[in-house]
């Protein structure tokens, strides 16, 4: 994921909000080293898994954001569905995703 854990928390079904302009070093380092880079993106990625509402501003958000910082990564709080049910649990709903790239 580009975006990193900023891009991760606003990962909901049904949109795609991506954070691209500030995140460029990996294609800095990739030039440096000569590395290739292969576009490619994953449309329904964000439909796998639901996440617990968490706009700007509300204290799910805030704390997400607290241990964003003091940790460096992003704690989503998200759930797909069961084994035996659809409703709750870990597995990834069965939802089509398509990925357009090289």
């Amino acid at each position: 994921m580009i975006g990193g854990a900023v891009e991760a928390l606003e990962a909901h079904p049904g949109s795609f909000k991506l954070k691209i302009k500030s995140r460029k070093g990996f294609c800095k380092l990739a030039l440096r080293h000569g590395a290739c880079l292969v576009p490619v993106f994953a449309f329904g990625e964000n439909d796998l898994f639901e996440q617990v509402a968490n706009p700007d501003g509300s204290l799910v958000r805030r704390f997400q954001n607290f241990l964003t910082h003091a940790l460096g990564f992003s704690p989503a709080l998200f759930h797909g569905r069961g084994i035996f049910n659809y409703t709750f649990g870990l597995l990834p709903f069965r939802r089509p995703v398509s990925t357009v790239g090289k």
